[in-house]
């Protein structure tokens, strides 16, 4: 494990998913990866799924609340998450994924592995148990390994 561990920025993109936010938060502040924080932007959600993250979670210093005043879509949500912080590293979630408590270190530890890894992707796990997409990581714009765990 590296002496000083690295900033992660998780954004999570929200637009009216009260019945998600809560299990895809506590799911990411599980996570034993010590240095990260969470950008929440919400896309003008009408829900109150903004005031149910603030009330859970606006007392974790890492937690970090941006409100849209419309919705601005996937793209431009996600990039104002970008220009709040200033990690190193970027996750880009949908507000309905739950990840696992090695989460952020398994993503890390990979894209430090070799200088060359521009992009790191995970495994995707529908709620049936499928999985979607393989771990994968990217090297000069090439699939360079799908890992098959």
């Amino acid at each position: 494990m590296r002496k000083e561990e690295l900033l992660v920025a998780v954004i999570v993109l929200n637009h009216n998913g009260a019945a998600y936010v809560e299990r895809c938060l506590n799911s990411i502040f599980l996570n034993h990866y010590s240095n990260f924080e969470v950008i929440f932007v919400d896309n003008n959600s009408s829900d109150g799924s903004v005031e149910l993250a603030s009330r859970l979670f606006n007392s974790n210093p890492h937690f970090i609340i941006i409100r849209n005043s419309e919705n601005l879509g996937f793209s431009v949500g996600n990039n104002i998450g970008f220009k709040r912080t200033k990690a190193k590293y970027v996750i880009v979630l949908n507000n309905d994924t739950e990840v696992a408590e090695n989460f952020i270190d398994t993503l890390v530890n990979v894209a430090e592995s070799d200088e060359t890894i521009g992009s790191v992707g995970c495994k995707i796990v529908q709620q049936d148990g499928r999985i979607r997409y393989r771990p994968m990581y990217i090297s000069y714009g090439f699939i360079v390994h799908a890992l098959q765990k």
